[in-house]
Formats: structure tokens, C-alpha cells, sequence
């Protein structure tokens, strides 16, 4: 993580249950690493982990490579 510059999250139908999903986005934020959290939903509905809200997660508005990469670009650390 610490050679990242982004943590890309796929959200899943049980990705809020998941505990290292829950790891892995808190370790991003952690100040030995700061990266820049991209999300997108697999499905409208799934539970979006408590992590990625009101940090300024980009989000990508579908499961589509054009939309997931202007989310990667339009990605800033808000937290």
C-alpha cells in the first residue's frame, strides 16, 4: 500500500461485512500511506462500508472502464 497512490473499492454484496475491506480502508488512511479512495457499487444497492463516506471518496457511477478511470482522475485524499 505504502507505493499506492490509490485504493480502488468494489463494492459488493458483502463487502460491508468484510473485515479486511474494513482494514484495508482504514490502513489507506493512515498517515504512512494517504491514498487517494475510489469506490464503485457492483450493484445499486449494496452497503457502502462506513469508511469510505464523508471522506471525499470518488466514486465511479458504474462498473464501466470510462467511468471507473474519471474516477480514479477526479480522486483527492478529503479525509
Amino acid at each position: 500500500m505504502k507505493s499506492a497512490t490509490h485504493l480502488l473499492v468494489l463494492v459488493g454484496a458483502k463487502s460491508n461485512t468484510s473485515k479486511w475491506m474494513h482494514w484495508e480502508i482504514a490502513r489507506s488512511k493512515e498517515p504512512d500511506v494517504r491514498l487517494k479512495l475510489t469506490a464503485v457499487k457492483l450493484a445499486q444497492n449494496n452497503v457502502t462500508p462506513e469508511g469510505l463516506l464523508n471522506v471525499g471518496t470518488s466514486w465511479a457511477t458504474s462498473f464501466e472502464r470510462d467511468r471507473i478511470v474519471e474516477a480514479l482522475r477526479n480522486a483527492k485524499i478529503g479525509y
